[in-house]
């Protein structure tokens, strides 16, 4: 099981509610140049099983390749046009697919 350093703390992975956790990989890379950030978003969108985030909707939807490795929580517009690109189809709000 990976470990994500967390500033002077480690989260197991097992930690994370998120299906996606193990091939995110968004708070590994914020970690060396954006600590408290990536911290945030670990607690808020990874070990929180009502959250709502864009990665891990793009995951649902498309699977893991379709998901840009930069792309944040909150960028459900990014989301929806790699979506609608892949699928083909108009994908009118997030929330309907959860």
């Amino acid at each position: 099981m990976r470990r994500i350093p967390m500033g002077k703390t480690e989260h197991n992975r097992s930690d994370a509610s998120c299906s996606f956790a193990d091939q995110c990989g968004l708070v590994e890379t914020l970690q060396a140049k954006m600590a408290e950030l990536s911290q945030r978003i670990y607690e808020k969108y990874c070990t929180n099983p009502s959250s709502q985030c864009a990665r891990r909707w793009l995951y649902e939807q498309a699977g893991p390749r379709a998901v840009p490795s930069l792309m944040l929580p909150g960028q459900f517009d990014w989301a929806h046009q790699i979506a609608e690109e892949l699928n083909g189809d108009p994908v009118s709000e997030h929330a309907e697919a959860q």
